[in-house]
């Protein structure tokens, strides 16, 4: 039984290296149809890139919590002055509108790199139209495509990466967001303490 066994098995794979070389020409056809297609899909695919930069945020608690003091209770509430942060909450700043308008304008503003292409984020359709889209569109596109998360849950660094089909694009985005980040926050903060002593001086 086993030795006929064997012979089938033999006989099986004969007739299965038979059929495939009678039909040889056809598979080679399928397989340079296929090959064809697939180049076809990865050439057609625009490629996306993304650029990651890390930035240090302070995470503080309030420094009025314990005071019992009117005073500092009222600076806190109405100017925000001894009020802790939390990197939660300054994701959320990163990923606010009212942070990707502002990168929006600075954006449409340069609208070109150095090299002289101009940003994909603005194109009403990219690759096809260059038409420049407004801000309000320039601005969600920003959000939907801009990563902000701590990197370490016992450091204070928050990651902030950006993803684009222009790797130029992805590095200046991410680099404007640290920056116009680091340039609101200490805007909010003097505007705040400047706020406060107005108040104290009265």
């Amino acid at each position: 039984n086993f030795q006929q066994n064997a012979e089938d098995d033999e006989i099986d794979l004969f007739k299965l290296f038979s059929t495939l070389l009678q039909n040889k020409w056809t598979l080679l056809v399928f397989l340079g149809v296929f090959t064809v297609i697939a180049a076809v899909l990865a050439i057609s695919q625009t490629p996306i890139y993304k650029s990651e930069g890390t930035i240090f945020i302070t995470e503080s608690e309030n420094r009025y919590s314990y005071a019992g003091s009117d005073l500092s209770n009222l600076l806190t509430t109405t100017y925000g002055i001894g009020a802790g942060s939390t990197i939660a909450n300054e994701l959320q700043i990163i990923k606010s509108r009212t942070l990707s308008e502002d990168l929006a304008d600075s954006v449409l503003a340069k609208k070109f790199t150095e090299s002289g292409h101009k940003y994909p984020v603005i194109w009403r359709a990219y690759p096809d139209d260059s038409t420049t889209i407004g801000r309000d569109t320039v601005a969600m596109r920003i959000r939907n495509n801009l990563t902000a998360e701590r990197v370490d849950q016992q450091r204070d660094i928050v990651s902030i990466g950006f993803e684009s089909p222009l790797p130029e694009e992805t590095a200046y985005i991410s680099n404007l967001t640290m920056d116009t980040y680091s340039r609101l926050s200490t805007a909010q903060n003097r505007t705040m303490a400047s706020s406060a002593l107005s108040f104290l001086r009265q």
